[in-house]
């Protein structure tokens, strides 16, 4: 009906979003997805969504494919890994899509 109408598709649910996620980052790293990496990535994602809400004025965080492009060079992955996540992140959102960052990461996990 959404796609009809308003010539959208249906939005995936924050947690559909979550796996979706994980699951195109997995797949684009290969070898390279290790657990201190995606601890850095969720790091970094976690940092961003703390400093944003200091600023109590501004809307939630959005994510988009060049927004993560950057955090994982900064995390150190390679420029073939980094182009392999773009591509599987246009093929999953979209290549104009942005995700709200408290989708991509659970606040909890990887505390110390």
């Amino acid at each position: 009906f959404l796609k009809h109408v308003f010539s959208t598709e249906n939005a995936m649910s924050a947690p559909e979003q979550r796996e979706t996620f994980q699951a195109v980052l997995s797949s684009a790293l290969e070898d390279e997805c290790s657990m201190e990496l995606v601890q850095a990535v969720h790091e970094e994602v976690s940092g961003m969504i703390a400093a944003q809400k200091q600023d109590k004025a501004s809307e939630p965080l959005q994510l988009t494919r060049g927004d993560m492009r950057g955090l994982l060079q900064k995390c150190g992955v390679s420029e073939e890994h980094t182009a392999a996540f773009e591509e599987g992140f246009t093929e999953a959102f979209g290549a104009y899509a942005e995700i709200p960052a408290v989708n991509v990461v659970s606040p909890k996990q990887y505390r110390s």
